[in-house]
């Protein structure tokens, strides 16, 4: 399926910068941050309406915002995901480049809360370090 296709699907005008942000994040296979995003659709879109887009998308679900801390925000290709249903993405950040990447899925039923709570958004995100970084500190020894 194509930006435009997912655009028309969640009858979201097709402009021009929606186009490119989400063909942008379809072909990644890792989680970007708006400055990412920004770096490389600039000049084509600004800021603010990449702001905008990446809000309506997440929003809309789309698009999954993945949120480490107030400053660290990501966006992910919800569609990349395969297996959706009964299980919920994990993402993995390494702590030394801040690569967000998709660490697989974990069962709806293995995270319950109590009585009487009210889930409004969650992230399951493991920090550690990825095998890039892992790899260029061993190659330095």
């Amino acid at each position: 399926m194509t930006a435009a296709d997912i655009l028309k699907n969640y009858n979201l005008n097709k402009t021009h910068c929606r186009v490119l942000v989400l063909e942008h994040l379809m072909k990644n296979r890792r989680a970007l941050s708006q400055a990412e995003i920004e770096k490389s659709l600039r000049p084509l879109c600004n800021r603010s309406t990449i702001y905008r887009i990446l809000n309506k998308l997440s929003e809309k679900k789309i698009i999954q915002l993945i949120v480490i801390d107030e400053v660290n925000k990501y966006f992910y290709d919800e569609e990349a995901l395969s297996a959706k249903g009964a299980y919920e993405p994990v993402y993995f950040q390494c702590i030394k480049c801040n690569r967000v990447v998709p660490a697989g899925r974990m069962s709806k039923e293995a995270f319950q809360l109590s009585e009487g709570f009210v889930k409004l958004r969650y992230n399951f995100v493991i920090q550690g370090i990825c095998d890039k970084c892992n790899q260029e500190h061993y190659n330095k020894s």
